[in-house]
C-alpha cells in the first residue's frame, strides 16, 4: 500500500520466467458455507459436509472429512465465490455464503493444548472443540505441522501451520521384537525372541505351570497369558 509503504505482492520476470509473489503463503478456494448462520471464521478447521454439495462445516472430533483451514488472508485464490441461483447479486453478498479455504501452504489456525504444550514439527489434528486444533498423539488424519510453538500464553490462540492433509503414525521405539514359545530338545517350553531381522534369541526362560496351577517364566507368574 501507498500510505504505509508496504509491497502485499509483486511480479518479477526472468530470462525462463516470471515469478509472482506476495506477503501471504497459501492457496485457497471459495467453499459453499454448510449454514450461512454460522459461518466458519479464519483459522477454523472444516470439514466436508456430506449431506451438501461443495460445502463445508467446522470440523468436528474424528472428523473423516477433513479438508482444509479457512485463509485468514490468502496469497492465492483458484476460483470465484458460489451464490445461490437465486441471487440477483452475488458480486456483493457472496460473504454471506462462502468461505475461502486454504488448501495448501502456510497458514494461521486456531489451536488449544487439549493433548499438550505444541511444538514445532509438531503433526495436528482436530480437538474436541469444533474448529480447533490440537497436536496429534495417536494414528489418525492429521491437517498439517505446526511451524511455530503454541503453549497456551499466545494472545489469540493461533500458530502459523503447513498445510499437509494426510494420514499420520507415531513413531514406534525398539526393534519391533517379537516372542514366541519353543520347545527344547528336554521338552520344557522356552520363550524365545525373534528380532526384526529375523533372528532367534533364547531367552533362557523356562515356562512351566506349578503346583497353584500358575504359569510361570522366571520370575513372573501369570494365570493365563
Amino acid at each position: 500500500s501507498t500510505a504505509d509503504k508496504t509491497v502485499a505482492g509483486k511480479i518479477q520476470g526472468g530470462a525462463s520466467a516470471v515469478a509472482y509473489t506476495t506477503t501471504s503463503a497459501d492457496y485457497a478456494e471459495y467453499y459453499s458455507a454448510s449454514n450461512p448462520n454460522d459461518l466458519p471464521k479464519s483459522g477454523d478447521l472444516v470439514s466436508l459436509d456430506p449431506l451438501k454439495a461443495k460445502a463445508v462445516k467446522k470440523a468436528l472430533v474424528d472428523s473423516n472429512l477433513l479438508i482444509g483451514v479457512v485463509s485468514t488472508n490468502p496469497g492465492f485464490i483458484g476460483n470465484g465465490p458460489i451464490c445461490p441461483i437465486n441471487e440477483e447479486n452475488c458480486d456483493e453478498n457472496y460473504a454471506k455464503y462462502n468461505v475461502l479455504v486454504s488448501l495448501a501452504g502456510q497458514v494461521p489456525v486456531n489451536v488449544s493444548t487439549e493433548n499438550g504444550l505444541i511444538n514445532i514439527g509438531d503433526p495436528l489434528t482436530i480437538s474436541s472443540v469444533e474448529g480447533v486444533a490440537m497436536k496429534a498423539s495417536r494414528a489418525g488424519k492429521i491437517i498439517g505441522y505446526a511451524l511455530e510453538p503454541y503453549d497456551g500464553s499466545q494472545e489469540n490462540n493461533k500458530i502459523q501451520f503447513f498445510i499437509n492433509l494426510g494420514w499420520w503414525e507415531p513413531e514406534t521405539s525398539g526393534d519391533n521384537s517379537q516372542l514366541s514359545i519353543e520347545e527344547n530338545a528336554e521338552g520344557q517350553l522356552i520363550l524365545t525372541e525373534i528380532n526384526s531381522m529375523g533372528i532367534k534369541f533364547a531367552s533362557g526362560e523356562i515356562i512351566f505351570v506349578n503346583d497353584e496351577g500358575y504359569i510361570e517364566i522366571g520370575d513372573l507368574a501369570v494365570q493365563q497369558l
